[in-house]
């Protein structure tokens, strides 16, 4: 079989499919996809986590440098309130 007869918007619609609840068996039937469907879905959740993980590492980064920039705000308001007593 042709691996470049399914297009990946194909394939993922596949796999929403899947995971609205979609037998496979169905799936496989019903759009005449190998039953190598099984690969395709651990492709893209795997992908889905990747993505997850790098949102959450730009967050955190953000809030890295966010908590960066208010101890320095900390620190600034101690030198100022030293100054004022």
């Amino acid at each position: 079989m042709d691996k470049s007869k399914y297009s990946e918007y194909f394939k993922q619609m596949a796999v929403e499919l899947y995971k609205l609840g979609v037998p496979k068996p169905e799936i496989v039937y019903e759009y005449d996809v190998p039953k190598g469907i099984n690969n395709w879905i651990k492709f893209y959740e795997q992908s889905e986590m990747l993505i997850e993980d790098n949102v959450n590492i730009e967050e955190l980064l953000a809030m890295k440098k966010e908590n960066k920039q208010l101890k320095q705000e900390v620190e600034i308001l101690k030198k100022t309130v030293n100054i004022l007593l």
